[in-house]
């Protein structure tokens, strides 16, 4: 299915989501140098999501779910996971790491890393990564999880969850573990974290319990210190799980949706919110249109006119019908939305290519264009309505004009 744009081009004009609302403007490039020529206001062109699938030379393994996609410089960084087999009712869980390399455009290379050091994070899932383009270049990893499989009697006994921030070393592909002095956050796995100005901010997460928490703690990589912060204002309820982007140039991580925990098990809280490095204060936004999208990315990226948005890829909604082979009642999408940060309104953006029905996916940004990796894919069927299956392909996402 495609998106369609609800609103007239003056509108789009005023939110900023159509090129061509002055004439004469000056001639615009965006990702790969594709021209974004500013037209009159009777050709207004209106803004669409451009999906295509990226050409893999290597031998990739890229079933997992609860995996991380960061960017470090001009590379994509692919790293741990498991694969939830549903037919063997069992979980193998991934001590691997791969590098994406996507200058060729829709051609790239994807390689198996050796990972070096005295110790290496474990085989685990759901930790929160970042990629630090400083000196070198490098990936923080904190947390995470490992256990057996979820409908297992002995799951619960099975849940290790760990407190470990380890960093990697693209340059000599060597993980050492730091040991910070002072306080440090409780093992967590299902956290959420993005870098900004030479620290990690990490929020929310699961403790080997199930409890959850709205925790905001701070990782100082010039000192190697953490620090729990206090928000001034309101804080995001706890969450498992959410999709997040941060916006270097105004110093603001933005969060949105995640998971509650609830005597049904999780469920989507479907809110909003952005917060401010400078004052140490969240603000909730307006959220996606209902239902939430859940386990879709969320990243920054330039429209070819120079307009910023957070746009919000794939993901799914709840559904009555259970998909084949498949525990949660879950409908995967092929949607994109757009998120007008001055306006402060979505937008359902129509979408070039064919655009898969994503869900459990990550992504990372690099150049203005947003790759995403892992996961599954829901695969239209006549007597079921879906089935899932490993999405075993990268795709890539850019903004064009039509």
């Amino acid at each position: 299915m495609r998106g369609t744009v609800s609103t007239a081009g003056a509108v789009l004009c005023c939110l900023g989501l159509a090129a061509g609302c002055s004439a004469g403007a000056p001639e615009e490039r965006g990702a790969d140098g594709e021209s974004g020529t500013q037209s009159s206001a009777q050709h207004v062109h209106v803004l669409k999501a451009k999906v295509e699938k990226v050409h893999l030379d290597g031998d990739p393994f890229l079933h997992r779910t609860g995996h991380q996609v960061v960017a470090v410089k001009d590379d994509i960084f692919v790293m741990r996971g498991v694969e939830d087999d549903i037919a063997t009712q069992t979980n193998t869980f991934r001590g691997d790491l791969f590098r994406l390399d996507p200058k060729h455009g829709t051609r790239a290379r994807m390689t198996e890393l050796r990972e070096r050091g005295d110790a290496i994070p474990p085989d685990t899932a759901f930790h929160c990564a970042v990629g630090d383009d400083r000196r070198d270049g490098s990936l923080l990893s904190f947390g995470g999880a490992h256990f057996i499989f979820q409908g297992d009697p002995g799951f619960f006994q099975s849940l290790a969850v760990f407190d470990t921030l380890w960093r990697y070393r693209v340059s000599n592909k060597r993980w050492v573990a730091i040991e910070p002095a002072g306080v440090k956050p409780a093992a967590r796995a299902g956290c959420n974290a993005e870098l900004h100005d030479g620290s990690m901010y990490m929020f929310g997460g699961l403790n080997r319990f199930l409890q959850l928490n709205n925790e905001l703690w701070r990782f100082d990589t010039a000192t190697e210190t953490w620090t729990q912060l206090t928000p001034v204002g309101p804080i995001p309820e706890p969450r498992f799980i959410g999709a997040t982007a941060v916006d270097h140039d105004t110093g603001k991580i933005y969060l949105y949706n995640g998971h509650r925990a609830t005597s049904s098990g999780f469920q989507s809280i479907g809110d909003f919110w952005v917060y401010d490095v400078a004052t140490n204060a969240f603000r909730e936004l307006p959220p996606i249109p209902a239902p939430a999208r859940d386990e879709g990315t969320l990243t920054i990226l330039h429209s070819p006119g120079g307009k910023k948005l957070l746009v919000y890829t794939a993901g799914h909604t709840a559904s009555p019908v259970l998909c084949t082979g498949f525990t949660e009642m879950t409908t995967a999408l092929d949607e994109i939305w757009a998120f007008d940060p001055d306006a402060e309104s979505w937008q359902q953006l129509d979408v070039v290519g064919d655009a898969p029905r994503l869900h459990f996916v990550r992504g990372a940004t690099i150049r203005n264009v947003h790759y995403l990796a892992g996961g599954w894919v829901d695969v239209p069927d006549p007597v079921n309505t879906c089935h899932q299956e490993w999405s075993e392909d990268v795709y890539r996402l850019r903004l064009v004009n039509d």
